[in-house]
């Protein structure tokens, strides 16, 4: 396990970027890392509470993309419209 401390200077914050993640959006003070496993884990302050986030879960994930996440959808709209026609159809039998 690696533990690595930020000083004062490196202080920064992460944000929940997974989507079903209760914190979603939220921004949280780093107080430090460390890779457990081979998974980079982030020691945030959470009102009086420390936790810990996986790195995948935040704006600092690899494959994180902030102009992909502001464009991405989880739904088609044809499949939306699918669904009200499906819907309606249940609706009337």
């Amino acid at each position: 396990m690696q533990t690595t401390h930020l000083s004062k200077l490196d202080l920064e914050c992460v944000t929940i970027t997974h989507p079903f993640h209760p914190l979603f959006d939220r921004s949280l003070q780093v107080l430090k890392s460390k890779k457990v496993n081979g998974v980079r884990l982030y020691s945030v302050q959470l009102g009086e509470d420390v936790i810990a986030v996986q790195e995948s879960w935040t704006d600092r994930n690899p494959a994180f993309s902030p102009q992909a996440s502001n464009t991405t959808l989880f739904v088609l709209p044809s499949t939306l419209v699918e669904l009200v026609d499906l819907l309606k159809a249940i609706q009337r039998s």
